[in-house]
């Protein structure tokens, strides 16, 4: 009886025992679960969100492509087919011109320049205006009209100088077909050119128009302006017409097919 009492403790004692292992192994797994996932999502995700700024980078040098690079304007091409041309026209003239290249008018009144150096008294106007016969003759009239045409980029312009005889003198004079003539007109304005350094001389008339066109170009080391320019004049029976493409030894042979373009198209308004 004794022996049944005991044993009977006993097996109560080993039960309670028994219960207290199986709570404690239950508890564990879920403090172990709850530790591990608590941390893991919340950090993790908000890491990865934090990194947009790659587009901003891009955009800007997309924006700031090279449209607005050149400023400054681009030439007309060598070749004439490849220019647009613009048709331009007055009382006096017409000819045809770059479309790109600007027109400006001015005038000028035809002095008697008096100075020591008699072949140089129309420096400033060579300068400013271009390379003209500027002395004042009685039969002309005082007032000269000049219009300009200059290209985009500022390398070449052309400039017209129209001057009218005088009432009583109209239809009395001609152009001279000589080369010495042109030489003439070069050199009593550019000393230190000389006669070579025109060429391309040429002379035609139709009916009461007269008209001849050379070239000048200065030779290396010259100090004279323009180093280079061709220049064609009409006489016609009221009125002188003068027209020079001003350049530089390079630019007038590299121009030379446009420069040829735009004097073949000129016509004097003054035909009859």
């Amino acid at each position: 009886m004794i022996r049944d009492v005991l044993l009977l403790a006993f097996l109560i004692i080993g039960l309670t025992f028994l219960s207290g292992c199986t709570q404690t192994r239950g508890n564990t797994p879920e403090q172990v679960v709850a530790t591990t996932v608590i941390p893991a999502a919340i950090p993790t995700s908000k890491v990865t969100t934090v990194s947009p700024p790659v587009p901003s980078t891009t955009i800007p040098p997309t924006t700031v492509a090279t449209v607005n690079a050149t400023p400054n304007p681009i030439a007309d091409p060598t070749d004439v087919s490849q220019i647009q041309f613009t048709h331009y026209s007055d009382s006096d003239f017409s000819l045809d011109y770059p479309s790109t290249w600007n027109i400006s008018k001015s005038s000028f009144i035809l002095y008697n320049c008096v100075s020591v150096e008699a072949n140089r008294c129309y420096q400033t106007e060579i300068h400013t205006i271009g390379p003209f016969d500027f002395n004042e003759f009685a039969e002309l009239k005082k007032a000269v009209r000049i219009v300009t045409f200059t290209s985009a980029d500022g390398e070449q312009k052309i400039v017209a100088f129209i001057s009218d005889f005088t009432d009583g003198t109209n239809g009395n004079f001609i152009l001279n077909p000589d080369l010495k003539w042109a030489q003439n007109q070069v050199t009593k304005d550019y000393p230190d050119i000389g006669a070579s350094a025109v060429g391309n001389y040429q002379y035609a008339k139709s009916g009461n128009t007269m008209s001849s066109v050379f070239t000048v170009t200065a030779p290396a080391g010259s100090a004279e302006y323009p180093l280079a320019y061709t220049k064609k004049t009409f006489v016609t029976i009221h009125h002188t017409y003068e027209f020079a493409l001003l350049s530089d030894n390079e630019n007038i042979q590299k121009y030379y097919n446009l420069n040829n373009y735009i004097f073949k198209s000129i016509t004097p308004a003054d035909k009859s």
